[in-house]
């Protein structure tokens, strides 16, 4: 009965994942078509036009693009939940992170306190991709102004990253459902993403024996940590 039970739950998973993917699909593709027939009809007939509808059909593309990789990344995560096992200096991996956001988004305000020395064993593209999606959701979901704060560090054994934000942040009664894949909370920001960054979060940090977890932010905004198993230290007749 419990295998039952389980296997319907994954099927009903699965067809509920397939459902949003669709609906997410259907809006791009939609878009990319109609720019396409009125190219066929004759109706850009100014070069300024087509050079538009160009435009629209890049852009929508490439939405389209980043969705299905998102949608493979964590398909993969699904089917094979084990991931490659090698030493990640992950103090450098979350600074690359920071630096790279400070270029992409300097309309906000990183602030970043990472201890040295941070060390796990684990997939490091996945990891990086992992603390790449948390800070772009605070790009994502907050108004230019915005101070996200960036800390890390180990404690007992357990490596904490926390990434919290200024902004509007989420309904209390929404914060449940932030990693659910496909959903979205209202956001003042004109690139409301596809609601799969923050549940690659969770399946990332699933995968490596970890958990994600999000919470208000204080006076307000949103706080997001994850939590991640440290490297074992080495034998004292080995460190030296």
């Amino acid at each position: 009965e419990d295998f039952i039970t389980e296997r319907e739950a994954s099927q009903e998973a699965a067809r509920r994942f397939f459902a949003d993917a669709s609906h997410e699909l259907r809006t791009p593709l939609a878009s990319l078509r109609a720019n396409a027939e009125l190219y066929q009809q004759g109706a850009l007939t100014e070069r300024p036009q087509v050079d538009e509808a160009m435009r629209r059909i890049t852009l929508e593309a490439t939405r389209m693009s980043g969705l299905v990789d998102d949608m493979l990344r964590l398909a993969r995560l699904d089917q094979h939940p084990a991931q490659e096992e090698e030493p990640v200096d992950l103090s450098e991996v979350l600074q690359g992170c920071v630096a790279r956001a400070r270029v992409a988004d300097p309309q906000r305000t990183w602030s970043a306190t990472i201890d040295p020395g941070l060390t796990m064993e684990g997939d490091e593209e996945l990891l990086r991709r992992a603390a790449d999606n948390l800070l772009t959701n605070v790009t994502t979901h907050t108004p230019p102004g915005t101070t996200a704060t960036i800390m890390a560090g180990e404690r007992d054994g357990t490596i904490t990253i926390d990434v919290s934000d200024d902004g509007p942040g989420v309904p209390s009664g929404q914060i449940p459902r932030v990693f659910d894949r496909f959903y979205r909370a209202a956001a003042p920001s004109a690139r409301p993403g596809s609601g799969l960054g923050l549940a690659i979060v969770a399946a990332v940090a699933v995968t490596h024996g970890g958990a994600a977890d999000a919470s208000p932010a204080q006076p307000h905004g949103l706080r997001v940590t994850l939590t991640l198993p440290a490297a074992a230290p080495l034998p004292a007749d080995l460190a030296g």
